[in-house]
């Protein structure tokens, strides 16, 4: 490469190239899937990478911006952004989403292996994830998050560029930017998370600024219309709710195109609209192949995959309940905080950015670049309330209202302030403006979606998890050799608790991973996860689950006729000593026997005969904090030679149970039975079964015996006939 060429790179590479340097990375990657070694894929994908970014650059219209030169964007933009993120670095993410689908769906992507599965879980387009694994590569599990700090930065340049015609007071224009971003307190929610939902942010701003500059730009629109049609088709396949923002922007466009009279060739709307398409191919395809539903899990009432609900997916808690609300949802939010995110709190910015966007487009003496923002503010919050109603995605239409305010500020205070009209809503306005600002601060130091705490909350548990950043790649060398040594007898990885999947891909990541908790209300959806239970027949299939799930998650395995063969008491510690996973490793497989197992009532008692039971623990517990809940795995054998029926009476009389008993040192009863867990199904003679049962300790501490029997409900124990009751000594503490 000669020192010209290196001259021109030098010139034409921002920061931002250099961020969409990894999101070309990524998608030329999900195009690479087709290559079955994953290491000639990786090569493959960062030459071709290399070659389509430089030609990029080369090409590139548009001007770099110098914000980063400037000390007053690292003073007023950076470091506050900056210093909020270190706020929370050191403690480990554990939202649900993330353990859900998001660290699975990353690390299946950048291995290749995504689709190796044959009963899919839930799973979006995988190209953000795929960036934030990268860097949780290179960087370890708490650091990956300075992604989200580099796109925040990504986001302020792309602001400053589109604000420097309509704010040019740089010092003003810097400030809107801060107030922007940091008064979305959804935003600041994220930047410590693996949650992907601000990477589309300045993929759209540019979008805007292209179409800003297009008007005096005419003569190259050939370049221009297909580059912005490429950046919003990304933001669309980084998460397809994107699209409320999509939506109002290519309308602006159509608007800029007639009012200015650009004529556009026929071949620059081709090319615009398969590069629109284009980031949106790769995942796709592979997603329609493989479950028969292109958007799965969503749309699946129309297009009947196998292996979902037939339903439209949506939530049924959170957003607008009727239409009457969608109308006016957007207001809504600063009433309904608990219906607009799972966290409970909401400074209503989106709510001021609404009726400040009807304001704007009713006056006629308004900058039209600010008209278009609030036109984008107004019909964006409309779509999003007939559309999901989350705040989580709308921070687009908050960071919009941002600038809006603080545009207004400083025009009224330019232009109005000598008016008595102009000052009073001047002072309202700003004092708004201050106090949602400062409610967002407050909001985002007192929760985000981990519920961690900050610097300030815990400072000796920050300084003690600090050690760990930069030396958290590898989960396994947070566990133990005998859990590694199980964790080597995994073939197939089973979901059945939907907060493990990532757990599961971290620790053994090329092996397949399926739902083994899937809607099994279709025949086919039936004869499918038969197939897929055949096709692992000579294969050994773990699960991990939350011990707090266990009972559940068992009953999940049993109504699948599969049983556990092996279990492991799991504890993680998840990249960190002071995050501690509570789990246990299962091994499941399917009954012996290939029939439907009997699920029948008793209408009385059980002979004398048929009391006679043999208890064993697989997973148990010596040491109890007082008054505290754990759950044993017991396998429990019927040893008579009488069927015992699942169910009793309606009332729940005659119903066969495991219990519990806890007796002092002496042998005197204290508590006669603080729980109970049930059959699955009819157990035959000879028959054994895994069964859960949660045991509360007592309140008082001391050493005690635990005891464990099986029990007839309004009849008898029965150990009272004969039968072995198991015992153990417990301490608690």
């Amino acid at each position: 490469m000669n020192l010209r060429i290196l001259k021109k790179i030098n010139i034409e590479v921002g920061f931002g190239e250099c961020i969409f340097f990894l999101y070309l990375l990524v998608l030329i990657r999900q195009f690479s899937w087709i290559i079955p070694n994953n290491m000639i894929a990786w090569i493959a994908t960062v030459i071709i990478t290399v070659l389509v970014w430089y030609i990029y650059c080369s090409i590139n219209p548009l001007k770099c911006t110098n914000s980063l030169r400037s000390i007053a964007f690292w003073l007023i933009v950076v470091c506050p952004i900056f210093l909020f993120f270190i706020l929370r670095l050191p403690f480990v993410d554990i939202s649900y989403d993330v353990l859900n689908y998001h660290l699975m769906s990353s690390i299946k992507s950048l291995n290749g292996t995504l689709f190796d599965f044959k009963f899919p879980i839930y799973i979006l387009n995988t190209l953000p994830d795929m960036i934030i694994g990268l860097f949780r590569l290179l960087l370890g599990y708490r650091l990956a998050t300075i992604i989200n700090v580099f796109v925040l930065l990504w986001l302020a340049i792309e602001l400053d560029n589109y604000l420097k015609s309509i704010i040019t007071n740089e010092i003003v224009r810097y400030v809107a930017i801060l107030v922007a971003i940091m008064g979305t307190e959804n935003i600041l929610f994220l930047i410590n998370s693996g949650l992907t939902d601000l990477y589309f942010l300045p993929l759209v701003v540019r979008a805007i600024f292209i179409l800003q500059i297009l008007p005096k730009n005419h003569k190259i629109v050939h370049l221009l219309f297909p580059y912005s049609s490429f950046l919003l088709g990304m933001a669309l396949a980084l998460k397809y709710t994107n699209i409320t923002a999509i939506i109002p922007i290519i309308f602006v466009g159509v608007y800029i195109i007639i009012k200015n009279r650009i004529r556009i060739a026929p071949v620059t709307l081709l090319l615009s609209l398969i590069f629109f398409c284009l980031p949106l191919v790769p995942f796709t395809f592979w997603i329609a192949y493989k479950t028969h539903n292109p958007v799965f899990p969503f749309f699946n009432n129309i297009f009947h995959s196998p292996y979902w609900s037939l339903s439209y997916y949506t939530s049924t808690i959170l957003g607008p309940a009727n239409l009457k609300e969608a109308l006016i949802w957007p207001v809504l939010t600063v009433f309904e905080p608990g219906r607009i995110s799972e966290i409970y709190v909401y400074s209503g910015r989106l709510a001021i950015g609404f009726i400040l966007s009807i304001l704007l487009l009713i006056y006629k003496k308004v900058d039209e670049d600010i008209k278009i923002l609030s036109f984008i503010v107004f019909a964006g919050a409309v779509l999003w309330s007939f559309s999901t109603g989350i705040i989580r995605y709308a921070l687009f239409f908050e960071i919009i209202t941002g600038i809006l305010m603080v545009y207004i500020i400083f025009y009224l205070f330019k232009f109005k302030r000598s008016s008595i009209p102009g000052i009073c809503i001047l002072i309202v306005l700003t004092c708004i403006c201050q106090f949602q600002l400062i409610w967002s601060l407050n909001n985002s130091l007192q929760t985000e979606w981990s519920l961690r705490p900050t610097f300030f909350d815990n400072k000796g548990d920050y300084i003690s998890e600090s050690r760990f950043i930069l030396g958290d790649r590898d989960l396994e060398t947070f566990i133990t050799n005998d859990e590694k040594h199980a964790i080597d007898q995994v073939d197939v990885w089973a979901v059945v608790d939907p907060l493990t999947s990532g757990i599961e891909a971290i620790l053994k990541p090329r092996i397949p991973i399926n739902n083994f908790n899937p809607d099994l209300t279709t025949t086919e959806s039936q004869l499918e996860f038969k197939r897929m239970l055949n096709s692992y027949n000579n294969k050994k299939i773990y699960t991990i689950v939350y011990q707090q799930n266990l009972p559940e998650d068992i009953k999940v395995i049993n109504s699948l006729n599969m049983s556990i063969a092996k279990e492991y008491s799991f504890p993680i510690p998840f990249y960190s000593y002071y995050t501690i996973l509570d789990c246990v490793l299962l091994e499941i497989a399917p009954n012996s026997q290939n029939q439907n197992p009997l699920l029948t009532a008793l209408s009385g008692p059980l002979p004398d005969n048929a009391y006679k039971a043999n208890i064993t623990s697989t997973i148990a517990y010596t040491k109890f904090g007082t008054g505290k809940t754990k759950t044993f795995i017991l396998r429990v054998q019927n040893q008579s030679g009488v069927r015992w029926p699942a169910l009793g009476a309606e009332s729940g009389l005659y119903k066969i149970q495991l219990g519990d008993h806890w007796y002092n040192t002496n042998g005197q009863l204290l508590i006669k039975n603080d729980g109970g867990s049930g059959l699955p199904f009819d157990l035959d003679p000879g028959q054994e079964i895994e069964l859960p049962l949660n045991v509360t300790a007592p309140s008082q501490p001391g050493n005690y015996i635990l005891g464990f029997d099986m029990v007839q409900e309004g009849v008898s124990w029965f150990n009272a006939k004969g039968s072995q009751e198991l015992k153990m000594m417990v301490s608690v503490e």
